[in-house]
């Protein structure tokens, strides 16, 4: 039995270790907090206790205290415990108070690096914390000591490039600390609010006008020159920028990345060409199968009431995955999110032959039932099906269409839509695009609107070095 303190790294949640996503894989339990990407659960296994801690994290030392409880409670009786912090656990995380209570207490803990935000945001604003002709020695100040404790930093003694965590509601003090102790009041400084993630802005100002320029948490404060270096060396809100203004058309009406685009600077235009309708079915006793496969949240919307929880399940994707966590069903589901993987993962899964059952929409192509009748006996219901809207939307040219489905993709040409750049979902749309006439610009390798945007960044980059060279 172990304790795992794991650093789960800054916003972006690729920037995990691969250490920390083995244990995520593993756990038992996993205790987590704010600043935690919530996709990193998604890896965790069937029966895992999830469990939030982020409210008493954010509290005082009292609060400090209930976590350290729930460590030793859980680490006493299972096997592997994951207590996942923001960025990295020794790095002003309070994880070595976590870990010390673990050590008297005679619980067994190992603590996993993670990628801190102190490192990770300034570089993503294109700041280097050491530069040859600038620096040659940088510093880690918390900008929050502990409860009834004033400033412990000896200001008169700090090298000249800062990076300062927790520090936006003392921000004036600490800029007044500098200032009094030598620091030119003109001294740039970054803010650096939601580092690593899509939502980054960084805000420049100089050091005597930090109290006055307005920011909020999650921030990294920067000071010192190198923050002069980001006008060249900045290349992730380059890449950000590339969407504003930019009319972008999805086939999706809901989402929190439709709110991230328009953040972004994003024109965003959200309509599902698509109507869901009923359609009469008959459902056989779901208990009598080994395995249930659903491909789509409605389907898990449409029969939430009727699943049974002592089974195994299988589906494609982290939205109808979610929808089944909601319900307290954990499935399995591939890497990549399509029906030929999802074919080839439950085959490499399940050992002898299985009685499964799949859940899907009238119109889903036979692949994934032709393919697992070759080792299983199996049932297919159609629970759903989609009809193309009678309405037109209003607006029928875009800059870049995102296409989220094959229905949407049939719908997009017989309406008589047009984009410049069309991002494709995945392969299955890009072939529905093609029957069509038309030819997906950009295919997403992970097949999520979030895929979707990330392959659409990753596109515009390449267009704008190729229209320098």
């Amino acid at each position: 039995m172990v304790v795992y303190i794991v650093g789960a790294g800054p916003g972006d949640p690729k920037l995990i270790t691969i250490k920390a996503l083995e244990l995520i894989k593993k756990a038992d339990v996993i205790l987590y907090d704010k600043l935690v990407s919530k996709d990193l659960l998604f890896y965790s296994k069937k029966g895992c206790i999830k469990a939030y801690v982020g409210k008493k994290s954010e509290g005082s030392s009292q609060f400090q205290e209930d976590i350290n409880k729930e460590l030793y409670e859980y680490g006493k009786k299972y096997n592997i415990v994951v207590r996942l912090k923001g960025g990295d656990p020794y790095i002003f995380g309070r994880g070595a108070e976590e870990a010390m209570y673990l050590y008297e207490r005679n619980i067994p803990f190992e603590v996993i690096p993670g990628i801190s935000s102190t490192i990770s945001c300034p570089m993503y604003s294109g700041i280097p914390l050491s530069y040859r002709e600038s620096n040659s020695a940088f510093a880690f100040l918390t900008g929050h000591e502990a409860e009834n404790k004033s400033f412990s930093i000896n200001w008169d003694k700090l090298p000249d490039t800062l990076i300062i965590v927790m520090g936006i509601k003392n921000r004036a003090a600490i800029a007044q600390n500098l200032i009094n102790n030598g620091f030119d009041p003109k001294t740039p400084v970054a803010i650096i609010k939601n580092g690593t993630t899509l939502l980054q802005e960084t805000t420049v100002c100089n050091l005597d006008s930090l109290g006055d320029t307005p920011a909020e948490p999650p921030s990294i404060i920067f000071v010192g020159k190198n923050v002069l270096l980001r006008d060249k060396l900045d290349f992730f809100e380059k890449k950000i920028s590339s969407i504003k203004n930019k009319e972008i058309f999805v086939s999706r009406e809901n989402g929190e990345e439709l709110e991230i685009m328009e953040k972004m600077g994003g024109k965003i235009f959200a309509y599902s060409l698509i109507d869901i309708l009923d359609v009469d079915f008959n459902l056989p006793d779901l208990s009598s199968y080994d395995v249930i496969v659903l491909t789509s949240a409605t389907g898990v919307n449409k029969l939430k009431d009727l699943l049974p929880k002592d089974k195994e399940y299988y589906t494609i994707g982290p939205k109808t995955e979610e929808k089944l966590q909601e319900i307290g069903i954990y499935p399995r589901k591939p890497e990549k999110y399509n029906s030929k993987e999802l074919a080839r993962f439950i085959i490499s899964e399940l050992k002898g032959r299985k009685k499964i059952i799949t859940l899907r929409s009238l119109e889903a192509p036979g692949y994934l039932e032709d393919t697992l009748r070759q080792y299983h006996d199996v049932t297919r219901v159609d629970v759903y099906k989609v009809r193309m809207k009678e309405d037109l939307p209003k607006k029928k040219n875009f800059d870049i269409a995102f296409i989220t489905s094959s229905s949407n993709a049939d719908a997009y040409k017989k309406m008589g839509l047009y984009s410049k750049v069309i991002v494709s979902i995945g392969p299955e749309t890009s072939n529905s695009l093609v029957k069509n006439g038309i030819t997906p610009t950009i295919e997403a390798d992970t097949h999520t609107l979030s895929g979707m945007l990330e392959a659409l960044l990753d596109y515009n980059i390449k267009c704008d070095l190729n229209d320098k060279n």
